[in-house]
């Protein structure tokens, strides 16, 4: 399992939602939920359903983040992310190309 789905399976156990519920809660449909469990996250989503996700959990935006470049093979886990003056993204070197 990735990432994200242990983000997510988190929220589910400690609260009892199913994964359908989640995936209306955070704006999408089950079966995009149901891909993240069985396939992984392949690909970068939306930022307004990582913000949701994040909503949703209770997750730092930062670590869900984190969670969906890992899954998508754009970093290897070790990414840190923070802020840096006026609002801009600063990234590891890992992600420096």
């Amino acid at each position: 399992m990735g990432e994200l789905w242990t983000i997510i399976q988190r929220h589910l156990d400690e609260t009892g939602v199913r994964e359908a519920e989640f995936a209306r809660r955070i704006g999408t449909s089950p079966t995009t939920v149901n891909s993240w469990k069985n396939r992984g996250v392949r690909s970068l989503p939306d930022r307004k359903l990582l913000d949701a996700v994040a909503d949703v959990t209770g997750t730092k935006y930062s670590d869900v983040l984190r969670a969906v470049l890992t899954d998508a093979g754009y970093a290897d886990g070790t990414i840190r992310l923070g802020r840096t003056h006026h609002g801009a993204w600063e990234l590891g070197p890992e992600l420096m190309v």
